[in-house]
């Protein structure tokens, strides 16, 4: 049995001899080693036997072929104690929907600290369905599947993405359904003989229904997702730091374009199947677009553009339970954080809940619950 664990994510394996694996246990024991190095000796060894044996000092030698390793380890009484999940589990997920439900949300979520809630996903699980959203405040990544739970009452928890991330990784080698079980900190997974742990962040997620737009969109175009792929790409090769490029809608071609002081002018044509709606100039940071289009495994992509100041949603053409959401300014950390540092202190809390626009050179502060509330001059 191998076990890790970093007080937010745990992972227990019991290994058994199969088929492909023989494992051979001379003596039972427990050596508690470095995990990454580890991990990085074992992955980089030519042969495929290797033997592991712990000496009394708590020395881990490891051997293959002429290959001769010891690692220096520390008491296994030293090793934190999992958290204590138990019960019946919440719901059952087949491992390659649950892969594809974390892959196409999880990179949406933020990657600051300063509000934790939205480092997370959030998990709703109803009778019939189950919802995987994800939201930084300028980009928003929802899916929603049908799924036959057999719950009698609501789950609602909010997973960090990060753990959820390494999860994905590992369930392509999985056949087996995955059990979820919820407590009031953490979340088991369960497959087979791998068990996953992780913490659950405490709060109230954002109401993801009111952050998609819901008015009819005033231009759609339909285009092939690997050459929208390539084309923004190819487009981040020459845009500036910010990445900034522009999405140019005409009656017959849809452009990519952007324009860098340092590197040059570049324009892309994005080959279109159908174009419908007003001619649409809209600026974009193209790295939110890119990670979102390439989540979608379908052919062909929607772009839906629903006016001046409003977000753009991407769809997949043939999967209608994914939905990309993302507003159309960009706005750089340090440039949000100097804001909120002039702040007076009674707005401190209302940026914390809001999304910072920059719109022709003034601050805009748009609260997903206050209206806007407008702020300072040029700076």
């Amino acid at each position: 049995m191998v076990t890790a664990y970093d007080l937010e994510v745990g992972i227990v394996n019991r290994l058994r001899s199969a088929d492909d694996v023989n494992i051979d246990v001379a003596q039972e024991g427990s050596a508690l080693l470095p995990a990454k190095k580890l991990i990085d000796i074992i992955r980089k060894l030519v042969s495929s036997a290797i033997d592991i044996e712990v000496a009394p000092d708590n020395t881990g030698t490891i051997r293959s072929g002429e290959f001769e390793c010891t690692l220096f380890g520390i008491e296994t009484d030293l090793f934190p104690q999992l958290p204590m999940v138990s019960g019946i589990p919440d719901v059952r997920i087949p491992a390659n929907l649950l892969s594809d439900c974390i892959r196409s949300t999880a990179f949406a979520a933020s990657k600051s600290e300063s509000r934790p809630i939205l480092t997370g996903v959030h998990v709703h699980l109803d009778r019939d369905e189950a919802s995987f959203s994800a939201t930084d405040s300028l980009r928003l990544a929802t899916k929603n599947i049908r799924l036959e739970t057999g719950l009698t009452s609501l789950v609602n928890v909010i997973v960090p993405a990060k753990s959820l991330i390494e999860l994905e990784r590992i369930l392509p080698d999985l056949k087996d359904e995955v059990s979820l079980t919820v407590t009031s900190s953490h979340c088991l997974f369960t497959a087979g003989s791998l068990r996953f742990y992780t913490r659950i962040i405490e709060g109230t997620f954002v109401e993801i229904d009111r952050l998609i737009p819901k008015k009819i969109h005033i231009t759609q175009i339909v285009v092939n997702t690997r050459q929208i792929v390539s084309a923004i790409d190819r487009a981040m090769v020459i845009a500036p730091r910010n990445h900034e490029i522009q999405f140019e809608i005409s009656k017959e071609k849809a452009y990519i374009k952007t324009k860098s002081p340092e590197y040059g002018n570049l324009t892309d044509v994005i080959p279109t199947k159908s174009i419908d709606g007003d001619l649409m100039v809209i600026a974009l940071y193209a790295k939110n677009a890119l990670e979102a289009l390439q989540t979608f495994k379908s052919e062909e992509a929607i772009v839906r553009f629903t006016g001046a100041n409003q977000p753009i949603v991407f769809l997949p053409n043939d999967d209608p339970t994914l939905c990309q959401v993302m507003n159309l300014q960009w706005y750089s950390d340090k440039c949000a954080t100097e804001l909120e540092s002039r702040l007076p202190c009674r707005f401190q809390r209302l940026m914390s809940l809001s999304s910072l626009i920059v719109h022709n050179g003034r601050h805009r502060i748009r609260s997903h619950t206050c209206g806007i509330l407008r702020w300072g001059a040029r700076s």
